[in-house]
C-alpha cells in the first residue's frame, strides 16, 4: 500500500508540474491506525469533515483489479482472569485458561451452528475464527490470566452491531451460568462493508484509465477485508474503491515490495484517473 500512497503523491506532483488545473480539489491523506480500526486515523478524521468529498480512491494493494466490495469485520480480545494457584492440586474454582477453553468452544458450536451457514453469493459465508491464544506464567501455576483474539468477517447482509451483540450473547450467557466467567475485553477493528456501484464515475474513470495506460481490460472484484475506504464511504458517503497496481503476492514477505514497472503504470493511471473525472 505504501508503493500506492507513493504513486498517488507522484501523480498529484507530476500533474501540477504540468499545469493541470482541476475542477476541483484534490485531497492526499495518509491516514494512520489503519490496522486497529481507525480509531485514531479515519473514525477520527471522517465525523470531523476532513474526509468529505465526491469520490475518493483507496491505494490498497489490489494486483491492478479495481476492488468496489468488501466483506466488514469485528476483532476483539477476550480476556479472562482467575486467582494463581499451584498447579499441584485442583483449581479452587476455573483458572483463566479453562474459562477461555469453555469460552472458545462456545464460540466455535455458533461459528459451526450458525456462521458457517451464513451464505453470500460473492462472499461464500461469513466466518468467525480464534486467531491468538495467550496464558499462563508457568507450568507449575494455574493460568491466572488468559487472553484471545476474535476475528469475525461479515457478508453484506450483516451489520456490525448484528455480530458484536451475538458474541457478547454468548460470553454473557456464559458469565450469567457462572458468575466467575466474567470477561474483560479490548476492540481491536470493527469496520463496516464496503460496497461501491461498478456504474459510478469513479470506477468508470479508474477502468477506463487503467484500458487506456495498459492496453488491457479492466477488472472489478470482491474480498473478504478492510479497509479505511468503508469508513470514509459511512460517515460521508464518497463512492471510494480500493485500486493499485502492487500485488498483493508480496505482501508480508520480508522483500514486500512495488515492481517499479508496475509503480509506474500506477501513477499514470492515478494521473489520467484525476484528469477524466476533473479535467
Amino acid at each position: 500500500m505504501k508503493g500506492g500512497d507513493a504513486a498517488a503523491l507522484m501523480a498529484v506532483a507530476f500533474l501540477k508540474r504540468m499545469g493541470f488545473d482541476p475542477k476541483g480539489s484534490v485531497l492526499l491523506s495518509y491516514l494512520c491506525d489503519e490496522e486497529l480500526g481507525g480509531r485514531y486515523g479515519s473514525k477520527w478524521l471522517a465525523p470531523r469533515g476532513y474526509l468529505d468529498g465526491d469520490f475518493g480512491i483507496c491505494m490498497e494493494q489490489t494486483d491492478s483489479r479495481i476492488l468496489i466490495g468488501h466483506s466488514g469485520m469485528f476483532r476483539i480480545y477476550v480476556i479472562y482472569h482467575a486467582p494463581a494457584q499451584h498447579s499441584a492440586r485442583p483449581h479452587t474454582k476455573k483458572n483463566a485458561l479453562e474459562k477461555a477453553v469453555i469460552a472458545i468452544n462456545a464460540l466455535y458450536t455458533y461459528r459451526d451452528q450458525v456462521v458457517r451457514k451464513k451464505k453470500d453469493p460473492i462472499y461464500e459465508s461469513s466466518s468467525l475464527e480464534i486467531t491468538m491464544m495467550n496464558a499462563g506464567a508457568a507450568p507449575n501455576v494455574h493460568a491466572a490470566e488468559a487472553r484471545f483474539a476474535i476475528d469475525y468477517r461479515m457478508i453484506p447482509s450483516e451489520t456490525l452491531e448484528e455480530v458484536s451483540r451475538a458474541i457478547f450473547g454468548i460470553l454473557d450467557a456464559l458469565k450469567m451460568a457462572d458468575p466467575d466467567m466474567d470477561y474483560e475485553y479490548e476492540l481491536i477493528s470493527d469496520r463496516p462493508g464496503l460496497s461501491v456501484d461498478e456504474k459510478s464515475d469513479i470506477v468508470r474513470a479508474c477502468k477506463e484509465a487503467y484500458e487506456e495506460v495498459t492496453g488491457k481490460p479492466a477488472e472489478v472484484f470482491y474480498r473478504h477485508g478492510g479497509s479505511d475506504a468503508a469508513t470514509i464511504q459511512k460517515f460521508n458517503n464518497i463512492p471510494m474503491p480500493n485500486w493499485c497496481f502492487a500485488v498483493t503476492a508480496y505482501v508480508g514477505l520480508p522483500d514486500e515490495r512495488f515492481d517499479i514497472d508496475d509503480y509506474l503504470l500506477n501513477i499514470e493511471a492515478y494521473m489520467l484517473t484525476l484528469v477524466k473525472l476533473m479535467g
